[in-house]
This record gives structure tokens, sequence and C-alpha cells, in this order.
């Protein structure tokens, strides 16, 4: 009836505070959490214009990807690099981001405004 995950040693299941707080613990969940907060804050990132035509998808060990429509935006995005890490440091996420990567994607799954 229980998985071992929720089991302890001796068969019974595990206090929902203990499963929580290594839940709550675990270094890929607050990764993921940061993420999520850090892709909200997106347009203070790269300004109104240029969230039209790129969106981050993903952030992994330090490396934001982020999607763009073509290779043009990625040349332009590339050489504003510094600016785009200078204002996540400003939102509080310095040390969530240390490289950006722009790929080039389908542009029907961008969010445009």
């Amino acid at each position: 009836m229980y998985s071992k995950r929720t089991q302890n040693k001796g068969g019974q299941p595990k206090k929902i505070s203990n499963i929580l707080s290594t839940f709550l613990n675990d270094e890929e969940v607050k990764q993921k959490s940061e993420s999520v907060d850090f892709f909200k804050l997106w347009d203070k990132v790269v300004g109104q214009e240029f969230s039209k035509f790129c969106k981050p998808i993903r952030l992994n060990k330090g490396i934001l990807i982020v999607e763009t429509i073509d290779a043009a935006y990625i040349q332009e995005l590339s050489l504003q690099q510094k600016i785009f890490k200078k204002r996540i440091t400003e939102l509080g996420f310095g040390g969530t981001v240390s490289q950006i990567k722009f790929i080039s994607g389908n542009p029907k799954s961008l969010n445009k405004k």
C-alpha cells in the first residue's frame, strides 16, 4: 500500500513533515522554484520589446537557455548579454544565472504580447 519512499525502516509510514522537509531541501526542487520566479520577471530582464521575440525555457546548473525566433535575435541578444546579467543580479537572481545561451526556436511557442 505504501511505497518504500514513504515508509521508515520498520515499514511504518513516514511522517508527512519528514517527507516535506526532504522534498523542500532538495536542490533540484529549489532550482525549479527559482526558475519559475525568475521566468515571471523576464520582461524586466530583457525589456518589453525583446520579450516579444524571446523567452527563457530552462535554467540548469546556472545556464539559462533562452529561445528566440531566429538567428538575428540570437546575435542581438548575445551582444546585450552583459546588460541582461546585470538586470538579473539587480532583480536578486545573480547567483542563479552564470551563463546565458540563446537558441533558435519555434516562434509559435513564444507568448507574443
